[in-house]
């Protein structure tokens, strides 16, 4: 079983697998799955002529495609041995999960169906003890609940008058003495009707259907999600009949308003990435949550670097809200602690780390990097210069850029050097070359913001601060034999003389050096030339994957800069492909995606 798309929305985020099966649903907060193993998942079955079949029989040919324009997800499965066809619209949005179903004979004979819906949770920190299944609304619906976490599974269909409930129904046991969950009571074509089950406890909805010769019919299943039971019960209500429509169209409608911000720019861009760019576009936004954007795997630990790198598209795109939301939780984090942590739990808990404490000027610091510090500063910068949001610099000049700043301006020493921290990706104390092109930018950055408020001695102090990092960088972190940067500085002063494509896209991205220089010039041979066996994991390599597709993005970001479009479009088309079936790469490759494809057309 293989996870193949991400749905989210808001308080609930969930995983479908290649079967069409919802396999992982995180809330009420992501990185807490209530399907946590193989054994929860929600199956969905068709009995006809005497025998049931699951959509991950053998029998099934399933495809799966994401509609950007509707964040919606259609699944196609077609079963030549019981000639059906079920075709699924999956939305997910704000505690809700919306699924359409439609069912098509492909016999040319009139038949009679019985689909059946499986679903289970484990919701409890003691699922055997907690965790209630409870059939409600005489059938129609089953209720989980247990730990503050309410969950209805209600199943309909569409009839020519009306709407015909769920009229099949079970609870029972899964995972526990054998039993593999009430699923398997379904395959006789005929449930139980048991109403009431209290461990770690399943449900099992089925609806006849009789379809005429080659026609097909319509099912509507909900999963609607609260804290507390009666609001959740109230909110699978809201979902009966007609109101399912006006909300599976409601959400449709709004996501389609969304991009419309960004259809100017899609226009642009070359046609064969046109629909690559509107997908990551959607599923980056996906990705927000409660302020945080979602790592690949949810595991519940939010890496800064990710989330703040990912609001650079947004920004350049005008969403201002989605930005802010980001932007804001940052802040909020960096006042509680003072300074800004590699990466957080979704409630904003600091995680777990193995790195010990390090001192700086005789000041002893966590397990942090200054990268973090300054890309936060850096990205305030860029969100004021986008909107000229006047509040918004004021509300945070005194709270978050002054102290940010002024904190990278005593780092910085008088020849222009930074103390080590710990490197984003290695772990390691040392000072990037990545490093110093972000200090340089954030300072720079909020030396601008300073004077937008006529604050000219902060303005003054931090650009004098952001030319010693500047020089520093150009003269001291360049290597002329090699022609290329080192990739860092230990705090003895020995240079790591590595191949490290952050290092030539932080000279040119952060404006150490102008793209058309000699020395990225030089860069950019020497880094071609390491091809395929460029240092750490972040490769240019065919196989890459994930964030080893970062410095292929750097790379065709310069080379769009320096006139070799064409280049460059090779490289975006390669990285293209890799993502479209990884529906759960980093989200700092489909933002950096993202900003290269906005690069071609700005």
């Amino acid at each position: 079983m293989n996870t193949v798309f991400r749905l989210g929305g808001g308080k609930i985020e969930v995983n479908m697998d290649n079967f069409g099966q919802v396999c992982d649903i995180f809330i009420p907060e992501i990185g807490k799955n209530i399907l946590p193993n193989h054994q929860t998942i929600h199956k969905i079955g068709v009995f006809v002529d005497g025998d049931c079949s699951w959509l991950n029989d053998a029998s099934w040919s399933i495809n799966t495609e994401y509609d950007s324009s509707t964040s919606t997800l259609k699944t196609e499965a077609v079963s030549q041995q019981h000639q059906i066809k079920l075709c699924f619209t999956d939305i997910v949005n704000d505690g809700q999960i919306l699924r359409k179903i439609k069912i098509e004979d492909l016999s040319g004979r009139d038949r009679q169906f019985k689909l059946f819906a499986y679903q289970n949770f484990i919701l409890g920190n003691s699922p055997i003890d907690n965790d209630t299944a409870q059939i409600i609304d005489s059938g129609a619906a089953a209720l989980h609940y247990s730990a503050g976490i309410s969950i209805v599974a209600r199943l309909e269909l569409k009839a020519e008058f009306g709407y015909q409930l769920s009229n099949h129904y079970t609870v029972g046991l899964f995972g526990v003495n054998g039993l593999e969950g009430s699923w398997r009571d379904a395959e006789d074509g005929i449930l139980s009707g048991s109403k009431v089950e209290q461990g770690q406890a399943d449900s099992t909805l089925g609806v006849d259907l009789d379809l005429p010769a080659n026609r097909s019919c319509e099912l509507h299943y909900s999963l609607a999600y609260n804290s507390f039971q009666g609001q959740a019960v109230q909110l699978s209500h809201n979902l009966r009949g007609d109101s399912f429509e006006k909300q599976y169209l409601k959400f449709s409608n709004n996501s389609r308003k969304w991009l419309v911000k960004s259809s100017n720019f899609v226009k642009q861009i070359e046609p064969t990435l046109q629909k690559s760019f509107t997908d990551n576009l959607s599923l980056l936004k996906s990705s927000i949550s409660g302020g945080f954007i979602l790592d690949k795997n949810l595991s519940g630990v939010r890496t800064t670097r990710n989330a703040i790198f990912s609001v650079w598209p947004l920004i350049r795109l005008g969403y201002k809200d989605e930005s802010l939301e980001i932007l804001e939780k940052y802040i909020e984090l960096f006042m509680r602690d003072g300074l800004i942590r590699p990466a957080y739990l979704n409630g904003g808990q600091i995680t777990a780390s193995r790195l010990p404490y390090f001192t700086i000027n005789n000041q002893e610091f966590p397990p942090a990097s200054l990268e973090d510090s300054a890309a936060l500063l850096f990205m305030i910068g860029e969100h004021y210069h986008k909107f000229h949001d006047q509040d918004f610099l004021a509300r945070n000049y005194k709270i978050v850029i002054k102290p940010l700043a002024d904190f990278l301006t005593s780092l910085t020493a008088k020849d222009g050097s930074l103390p080590t921290s710990y490197d984003l990706w290695s772990g390691q104390l040392e000072s990037t070359t990545f490093a110093y092109g972000l200090a340089y930018a954030a300072l720079d950055s909020a030396s601008l913001a300073a004077s937008g408020l006529s604050k000219i001695k902060d303005a003054a102090n931090w650009c004098s601060a952001a030319d010693l990092l500047k020089y520093y960088t150009q003269t001291e972190m360049w290597s002329d034999d090699q022609g290329y940067f080192y990739r860092s500085q230990k705090s003895d002063g020995t240079k790591d003389y590595r191949i490290d494509p952050a290092s030539l896209y932080s000279a040119y991205m952060f404006g150490i050096l102008q793209y058309d220089s000699p020395q990225i010039a030089r860069a950019i041979e020497t880094l071609q030339s390491y091809l395929p066996n460029i240092y750490f994991t972040r490769s240019l390599a065919p196989i890459a994957r994930g964030h080893e597709l970062l410095p292929s993005l750097w790379l065709a970001e310069i080379l769009i800069n320096q006139g070799r479009k064409d280049e460059a479009i090779g490289i975006l088309n390669y990285v293209s492909s890799v993502i479209e079936h990884d529906h759960n790469a980093p989200t700092w490759v489909r933002a950096e995606f993202l900003s290269a494809l906005l690069d071609t057309v700005s």
